[in-house]
């Protein structure tokens, strides 16, 4: 329902001095309680309604009004509603695990992966004399070259599951094991050929780099420097964790978990507001909201501003869509609600002149009824009536 203006006034005390006027007034137009006459509500009858008529200038020795404002009343709704307060706290976005490049021979780099790049399956991180370094997903490191004559291996399963995820085993005709195959060597030969490779249907360690998941290029050694076997071609930095599931339909499902992780500096004492396990409200500096969840508070305290502060990591919960790989956050988390809690307005509140307060009740016929109310929380302008004086949908009088 929209505010309704009530037109009916009430006179002014004119022992009021002028300095107590302008002061109500000044109050009045800041927005602040007390709003209205309270210097007459014990005098008002029950019924009338009022409006403020405030002096604010006083002439002649006689007390007579030289001038007067008038403050206008309307009816407004009391409403049924939930307050909800959070604690938020300023937190860095930071990089997930580092995956360190480094090329499989002596040679000279021809490419390189330009630095805040992301990566993905299949992609080149770099090439040295030309031979591209490509990323694959997997937890397990690889250690050996693979062929038909090798002996059976989790490895095994990590090539194959790559190669059917890429797209090179198209008629499913590898079976996706620990077992290498005729069928992965062939897989192996198509993937070769369609990257520039020697096609020699072996796997060589020295071709691929494996990550946990998608990954941000943070630093590459430039095309045309030298590099040595064994030296870094570039650092990467895990974004998400992914984990492959090969069906029974040979098609492989992936399912990706953010790597990335906050840390939040936060006084000593305040610790107990996130314990580990806490699920937290992120939103990162361009936008992307998240929840996280806290998995580490530090032990370790350290003089923080002139208080004794501790870290606390919190890492991000799900994929998380952003292109982001540091910077600023914010975190926030439930510190209490009120649900459908009894609320009116701040400026309907009436302070009695005998202390407490009042709203000043407005029946269908216009008629009104003064109604004394405890109050309790405030929040954006609403202050809730707690002792059940008030229902929701009464209509109160305020200063508009």
């Amino acid at each position: 329902m929209t505010d309704v203006a009530i037109p009916l006034m009430t006179e002014p005390d004119h022992g009021r001095g002028e300095r107590e006027v302008d002061e109500l007034l000044a109050a009045l137009q800041a927005g602040t309680v007390p709003p209205r006459w309270p210097w007459a509500v014990g005098g008002v009858a029950v019924g009338a309604v009022a409006a403020l008529i405030a002096t604010s200038v006083f002439g002649g020795s006689t007390g007579e009004l030289a001038d007067t404002t008038v403050a206008e009343l309307v009816a407004v709704d009391i409403v049924s509603t939930d307050m909800i307060w959070t604690i938020e706290y300023d937190a860095t976005l930071g990089f997930g695990e580092t995956v360190n490049v480094t090329s499989g021979a002596n040679g000279t780099v021809t490419s390189a992966a330009e630095v805040g790049a992301t990566l993905r399956r299949g992609d080149v991180v770099g090439r040295v004399d030309d031979v591209p370094v490509v990323l694959w997903y997997g937890k397990l490191p690889d250690w050996r070259d693979l062929s038909t004559t090798s002996s059976d291996g989790r490895d095994v399963l990590q090539v194959e599951t790559n190669l059917r995820a890429l797209g090179f085993d198209p008629d499913a005709a590898m079976t996706i094991d620990e077992d290498f195959t005729s069928a992965t060597s062939a897989a192996l030969a198509r993937w070769q050929e369609a990257v520039g490779l020697e096609v020699t249907s072996a796997y060589g360690q020295a071709t691929v780099v494996f990550a946990p998941g998608p990954v941000t290029v943070t630093q590459a050694t430039a095309s045309g420097n030298r590099v040595t076997s064994g030296g870094s071609l570039a650092q990467l930095a895990l974004q998400s964790v992914v984990d492959d599931v090969v069906g029974e339909d040979g098609i492989v499902t992936s399912t990706a978990t953010s790597a990335q992780s906050l840390t939040v500096a936060i006084d000593l004492g305040d610790a107990d507001d996130l314990p580990v396990g806490r699920i937290v409200d992120v939103e990162l500096a361009d936008g992307t909201v998240a929840q996280g969840e806290v998995v580490e508070v530090g032990t370790v305290a350290s003089n923080r501003q002139g208080a004794v502060g501790i870290t606390v990591t919190i890492g991000l919960v799900g994929d998380v869509d952003t292109d982001l790989t540091e910077g600023p956050a914010v975190i926030s988390f439930l510190d209490r609600q009120l649900l459908g809690v009894t609320a009116v307005p701040v400026r309907a509140l009436i302070t009695l002149a005998e202390g407490g307060y009042a709203l000043e009740v407005v029946a269908e016929d216009g008629s009104t009824q003064l109604v004394a109310v405890e109050i309790g929380d405030i929040q954006d302008g609403l202050v809730v009536i707690t002792n059940g004086a008030v229902q929701p949908g009464q209509r109160v009088a305020a200063v508009q």
